[in-house]
């Protein structure tokens, strides 16, 4: 054998080996399979039932309100138009990630995992359910009477914190 069909065949076989190989690679990345990550054996929406209809202090727990009044606040929400169910996710759902966030300084990973939602279903929730919420504020919130003292600006303890502008 001459060195130019030995440098073909070793070409050859070089070739082969990067094409087995770039094959392999594409068909380990096209053909693997996918694995759920939130893989609890109920929804958000059973787990919501299953505190409402449990003990009461449990639910109060979870929600930190009372169950009688979490299901108020859900009807009053859906009744302005705060919240409204979705074909996938009820209102006590999005309410639920709201309350467990703002209610229990929640990150985003936990809810995702009691509710099994997405990352990115949690943070787009808990978003608009915040937005709309500031938008019907002013429904719920009440500026305090001007006659009551500013128990904020009158004590000293407050001071470095809250100072009076004049």
């Amino acid at each position: 054998m001459d060195s130019s069909t030995m440098q073909d065949q070793l070409e050859d076989s070089i070739d082969q080996y990067i094409f087995k190989k770039a094959n392999s690679l594409d068909s380990k990345m096209t053909s693997s399979t996918r694995t759920l990550m939130y893989t609890q054996p109920f929804t958000g929406h059973e787990y919501i039932i299953d505190f409402l209809n449990g003990h009461s202090g449990r639910a109060k727990q979870a929600f930190r309100i009372e169950p009688h009044h979490f299901l108020e606040l859900v009807k009053l929400f859906e009744d302005n138009g705060v919240l409204c169910s979705t074909r996938n996710m009820t209102s006590a759902e999005q309410l639920t990630i709201f309350l467990k966030i703002v209610g229990h300084c929640d990150v985003v990973r936990e809810v995702c995992e009691l509710l099994q939602h997405s990352n990115v279903t949690i943070s787009r929730v808990f978003n608009k359910v915040l937005d709309e919420i500031y938008s019907v504020s002013s429904l719920f919130i009440k500026p305090r009477n001007s006659s009551e003292p500013d128990r904020f600006i009158v004590g000293s303890r407050y001071e470095p914190v809250f100072q009076v502008r004049t």
